[in-house]
């Protein structure tokens, strides 16, 4: 959340930055590489994100906060891999759908 990677509005596919809180540089894909890919998987697990996860697919789209939502692929697919403890948030259909698109 909050990485100005996730964001740019140019053409670059992922961007490099530094996370001072962490003392790391991290490489970000974009939204515009992700949308565009053949195949985008989504890996989520452990109980910590089960909060984050139901969020994503039941909430108002905000980018900035879940920027998962951004991501619409236009020629492949996008997969979701969620272990038993990242997804016991989620009701019985609420995984079923897309999460809302933002903007």
């Amino acid at each position: 959340p909050n990485a100005p990677a996730l964001l740019s509005p140019d053409d670059r596919l992922a961007v490099a930055y530094h996370v001072e809180q962490l003392g790391v540089t991290r490489l970000t894909l974009t939204p515009r590489l992700l949308c565009n890919a053949a195949e985008t998987v989504v890996i989520v697990t452990g109980a910590q994100k089960a909060p984050t996860l139901r969020e994503v697919f039941t909430s108002s789209p905000d980018p900035a906060l879940r920027p998962i939502q951004i991501i619409r692929p236009t020629h492949g697919r996008m997969l979701w891999i969620i272990d038993e403890e990242a997804g016991m948030k989620l009701q019985n259909d609420e995984c079923l759908n897309p999460p809302p698109q933002a903007a």
